[in-house]
């Protein structure tokens, strides 16, 4: 795994940016010139006196046009790519211009032959880095997990789902979030306490409770208080013995 990969959140959407720049300052060079000033592109490019494209074969009105519109489509992909930020529309634009910008280097590879050796060295170094820049964002990473984040993290965060939302946009939800996390610890903290505190009250009503009689003990003592008074008001009978021996008498 290289090791940009790993870096923090802010480190690689600051490298996708880069990246996407480079892209487009290349589209900006080439589009709009050969768009509108064909005869003037296959004459002078890249300018300053050299000359890449006018070696290789006679002038086509026609096909220099249609270089100069898929130029201006890549360019408005990466500006989309920019002003959206979202991670998998950086690896769209990376591989639309690798799909453009590897067959174009392989081709000019092999006709290296037609340049002179100082512009073949930087039609070859333009070529790479186009290369190299649209493969910084075709395996850029997506949007890093909350396991992910560089800083730490002690209270679960609910709705950590995934999602293709804007990378500049999270640095703002990231401290948003930070300030949630601390309001629920307070949260659990006043909770906690107020759970410790009504343990205690149920404590001290428990053992208030086991100084009271029970209902057995009273029930008991209202018998014994009632016993006496029943005596009382019902004197028991006593049972006389008859002489069956009187009553013949």
């Amino acid at each position: 795994m290289p090791k940009w990969w790993s870096n923090s959140h802010s480190e690689v959407v600051i490298r996708a940016q880069l990246a996407t720049a480079a892209l487009l300052a290349t589209a900006l060079c080439v589009g709009p010139w050969a768009l509108l000033a064909p005869r003037s592109f296959y004459d002078t490019f890249p300018g300053l006196g050299r000359h890449w494209v006018s070696p290789d074969g006679p002038y086509n009105e026609h096909l220099v046009r249609d270089l100069g519109s898929v130029s201006l489509a890549l360019l408005a992909l990466g500006v989309a790519a920019l002003v959206i930020a979202t991670p998998q529309l950086f690896r769209i634009t990376g591989v639309v211009w690798l799909v453009y910008s590897v067959p174009h280097l392989i081709y000019h590879a092999h006709t290296m032959g037609l340049l002179e050796p100082t512009d073949q060295k930087l039609n070859l170094a333009g070529l790479a880095a186009t290369v190299a820049a649209a493969g910084v964002l075709a395996v850029s990473p997506g949007q890093p997990r909350r396991g992910d984040l560089t800083r730490p993290s002690t209270v679960a965060r609910p709705g950590t789902g995934g999602g293709s939302r804007s990378w500049p946009r999270m640095l703002h939800r990231d401290r948003h979030h930070r300030k949630a996390e601390m309001g629920l610890h307070l949260h659990d903290q006043a909770h906690h306490g107020t759970a410790h505190h009504g343990t205690r009250c149920g404590d001290s009503l428990r053992a208030r409770l086991a100084h009271q009689p029970t209902i057995r003990d009273r029930c008991a003592g209202l018998a014994t208080e009632v016993s006496p008074i029943s005596s009382s008001r019902h004197p028991p009978k006593v049972a006389t013995a008859v002489n069956p021996a009187g009553l013949s008498s």
